[in-house]
């Protein structure tokens, strides 16, 4: 009688888990969906534009773009390093019509040291090199390997550890902080496309229809 009893518990035990595991799965594959719902339709609702300074901030792609998509990154942020690859993408299909401006966010205690580390490969024409070099790999989080990293993209050693150590363009990423704290951001990575805003860790294909969107409606 108790094994029978056993038996019909760990059935309905069993049963439930299933039960919830198929819930949940419904649940997530409906908020995934919802999401990139709202993600596919915010350009397309409009909304509050915003009008971004990007003089001064390294840029990708089409110097007379359709499109322009100015990130808010960090380079210690995961949701910024999966981005990476993705945006990449983009601007190699779409380089003659959109444009991609970079401007730094820092959110964790390394990511204005590794902000800097960029811009000062950037001084030297390398700042493209030493951003992707720190993304592909993140987790850098000490000067010795900040300097390894641009060492590694062909730096004047001599010329970056020095700028590096002035702290040569801190004010220049706090001032693209100011641009982020100005029209309400609080992470990373976000986007501010043709104006608009979009924030997180787009899939590719949300990314391709919204170009392609803006690229026919500037037609």
């Amino acid at each position: 009688m108790a094994k029978k009893i056993l038996k019909i518990i760990l059935f309905l035990a069993l049963f439930f888990a299933l039960a919830f595991g198929i819930a949940f799965g419904f649940y997530i594959v409906k908020i995934y969906r919802e999401t990139r719902a709202e993600l596919s339709g915010k350009i397309r609702l409009g909304g509050e534009k915003y009008d971004v300074n990007i003089d001064g901030n390294y840029w990708l792609g089409a110097a007379n773009p359709k499109v322009t998509i100015i990130e808010f990154g960090d380079f210690a942020c995961p949701n910024c390093k999966n981005s990476f690859p993705i945006i990449r993408e983009l601007i190699t299909t779409y380089k003659n019509d959109v444009k991609l401006v970079y401007k730094d966010y820092p959110q964790f205690e390394e990511s204005l040291d590794l902000a800097e580390g960029a811009r000062c490969a950037g001084e030297q024409g390398l700042f493209w090199p030493m951003h992707d070099k720190l993304f592909l790999n993140q987790g850098i989080n000490t000067a010795e390997g900040i300097f390894e990293a641009a060492k590694q993209i062909g730096v004047n050693e001599s010329r970056f550890k020095k700028c590096y150590d002035e702290n040569k363009y801190r004010e220049d990423i706090k001032k693209d902080v100011l641009d982020a704290q100005a029209i309400g951001l609080s992470g990373t990575p976000a986007w501010i496309i043709n104006g608009y805003m979009v924030k997180g860790d787009i899939p590719l294909d949300i990314w391709d229809k919204l170009i392609k969107q803006l690229i026919n409606d500037s037609i």
